[in-house]
This record gives C-alpha cells, structure tokens and sequence, in this order.
C-alpha cells in the first residue's frame, strides 16, 4: 500500500513540474487530491489493515497529502506570478508618447443653427449686429422727440 502511494506522490510531483498553464494543474490536482482520487481510495482501506497499523499508514497518507498540497500551492504561487509579469509586460505603458486629446463637450445645437442663419445671411451681404433683446421707451420713443403716449380711458 505505501508503495502505491510513494509512487503516486513521486509520478504527481514529477507531473507539477511538467505543467505549463494553472488550468492543467487544476485538473491534476482535481485528479490526485479530490474524493474520487486514488489518495481517498487508500484511506478508505484503512479499515482492512490491522489495528496497530491503520495510525501508522494514516499518518503516512496524511503527510503525502500535506506535502502534494504545499507543492500545488507553490506551483499555483509561481503561475500566478508568471501570468502577472507577462500581463505587466503586455500592458506597459509609454511615458514617451504624446498624450491623446479629450475631447470635452460639444457646441450647443440652437448656438450651431445661429451660426448657420448668421453665414447665411452674411453670404447674401447683410451685416449681423448685436445688441439688446428689449429695447425700451427711451430709445425707441423719447429720443425722437415724439410725443409721449398717453393711456386713454
């Protein structure tokens, strides 16, 4: 039996060592440590052995266990790092290179038609002059010297 599992820890840390991506190791790891894995099927047999045995060899078992985990657990921690500096690697930025413009906002649609009305009538000759909205009495009405309304009643 121990024989068994001393080939099964050395065949699963000879596999660690070959695998490239964490995918595979996830499977090899389902394969040799999850509860339909040959390491759960020898601790299920633990009940055939002799009494002053079963300590012994779970003890064993135990420890292969322990040791597949820790040696897993590196490979992941390795992966990881791996996959980190690659993705640092992809994704490195130039400092050197212009920086793009934003774009901020845009003109206001009634401001773009004014525009357009003002080409327009330009393009035919008249002039586009500013000034107030409201006019009020004194500049349409007092400084003509006209007369100044009454209110009939």
């Amino acid at each position: 039996m121990e024989e068994l599992i001393k080939k099964i820890q050395a065949e699963t840390e000879k596999k660690i060592t070959e695998i490239k991506d964490s995918k595979e190791l996830q499977e090899l790891k389902v394969k040799v440590l999850g509860k339909k894995s040959e390491l759960s099927e020898s601790m299920k047999k633990l009940k055939d052995l002799a009494p002053e045995e079963r300590p012994k060899f779970g003890a064993f078992v135990n420890e292969v266990r322990t040791n597949l985990e820790s040696k897993f657990k590196e490979m992941e921690e390795k992966m990881s790092a791996k996959m980190l500096e690659e993705k640092l690697a992809k994704e490195a930025i130039d400092i050197t290179l212009p920086a793009t413009k934003v774009r901020r906002g845009s003109e206001h649609p009634l401001n773009r038609v004014i525009e357009e009305i003002e080409d327009l009538f330009t393009s035919m000759g008249y002039d586009v002059v500013e000034g107030p909205e409201l006019e009020t009495d004194e500049y349409c009405f007092e400084r003509l010297n006209l007369p100044q309304r009454t209110s009939s009643s």
